[in-house]
């Protein structure tokens, strides 16, 4: 809108949280490869994670990360709360340092359901943890590449350039968002 540009058949669009199938389509395929289990413990990945299961017998597995029913807060909502703007730049270092102060969870996992950017934030971590690629290298060698998707990707940097990229219009703000997630133009 901004720049009054035209969407063409070129252009590459940011699928926000489209992108969480990828995710999940990662980790099955690293449970399909014998790396992990859905019904491992976040904690056997993200040592880090405070013990949910000490203070009331609660244990976090990767399904209930997938499933959205951690109980984990949203870190996205956290950092809002904390004074960080969606136009601010934020690490994967800085979300998970957020995440791990979360002393306490919102619901027992398993309990409820509350759609949740922090699960699939972690499930990220777990798949750069267990395969030693980052999830943009993992899904592009073994989501994108073997589907023909050639213009799919993790945009997992915020310095990155992509050609023909469009954003999401809000006239109330700035059209960029230095938050990252997947970008595809299939």
């Amino acid at each position: 809108m901004e720049l009054n540009s035209p969407i063409t058949p070129e252009t590459v669009f940011d699928i926000g949280s489209t992108s969480k199938q990828f995710t999940a389509s990662s980790i099955l395929l690293l449970e399909r490869q014998g790396k992990l289990s859905v019904s491992d413990d976040v904690r056997k990945y993200i040592p880090e994670l405070p013990d949910y299961s000490k203070s009331g017998g609660h244990t976090i597995t990767i399904l209930n990360l997938l499933n959205h029913t951690s109980g984990l807060r949203d870190y996205l909502a956290l950092l809002q709360l904390s004074g960080v703007s969606s136009d601010s730049v934020t690490t994967d270092d800085d979300a998970l340092a957020l995440i791990v102060r979360q002393k306490n969870l919102g619901f027992a996992p398993g309990s409820d359901w509350a759609y949740s950017n922090t699960g699939f934030f972690l499930l990220s971590v777990i798949v750069k943890r267990v395969s030693a690629t980052t999830l943009r290298e993992f899904a592009a060698q073994n989501v994108f590449q073997p589907l023909h998707m050639t213009h799919t990707s993790f945009r997992d940097d915020h310095t990155m350039l992509i050609p023909n990229r469009a954003l999401a219009y809000d006239p109330g703000k700035r059209a960029a968002s230095s938050w990252t997630f997947p970008t595809t133009s299939n």
